[in-house]
């Protein structure tokens, strides 16, 4: 009988701690997944994505600065009857750094760019060709092909949407009166 329990004894348990540390492990890197896809709707980074189309001029020559004018103006007509932004920024476009990604940008955050061209990027709508602006740089035409705002910047946009709306609607209630 000492001989079997000896026997029994010698048998090895086989350790299944380290199946416990990989469920451990899993767990957690399932737990991180879920919380980084749920910040999906809260956004704590504004930014946009950007396209352009710069024409520079020279800005004490005003033959210069027409000329840029009308070849914006003519890009700016061959973008509305549907030719691709990108083909023609490639092209046309005299920004170095970004005409050879078909005026690609990138990703802006706000006071990234000019003031003007800053401007249109927040207030314009996506997928919607800007009218033409004027930088120390020159003519753009600008695309912002995604935006994404913070919940504290979406907040102020909504809050100066609802003052303006309502400032609005006073102006009129007052013109309607007798």
């Amino acid at each position: 009988m000492d001989w079997e329990s000896d026997q029994a004894g010698q048998r090895d348990e086989k350790d299944r701690t380290k199946f416990v540390w990989f469920g451990i492990i899993g767990l957690c890197g399932a737990m991180l997944l879920v919380l980084w896809m749920g910040q999906g709707g809260h956004s704590s980074e504004t930014r946009a994505r950007v396209k352009h189309v710069l024409i520079r001029f020279t800005p004490g020559d005003p033959t210069d600065r027409a000329r840029a004018y009308a070849q914006i103006k003519e890009i700016k007509q061959w973008l509305v009857d549907g030719q691709r932004f990108e083909s023609i920024a490639k092209e046309y476009s005299n920004d170095p750094g970004s005409s050879s990604r078909g005026g690609d940008l990138g990703w802006q955050k706000p006071g990234d760019l000019t003031d003007p061209v800053d401007q249109f990027i927040w207030d314009g709508e996506i997928n919607q060709i800007s009218d033409i602006i004027t930088s120390n740089y020159g003519y753009h035409l600008v695309l912002v092909t995604d935006r994404t705002l913070s919940d504290a910047m979406q907040y102020e946009r909504d809050l100066k949407r609802s003052l303006y709306d309502d400032g609005a609607s006073k102006t009129q209630d007052g013109n309607d009166a007798p």
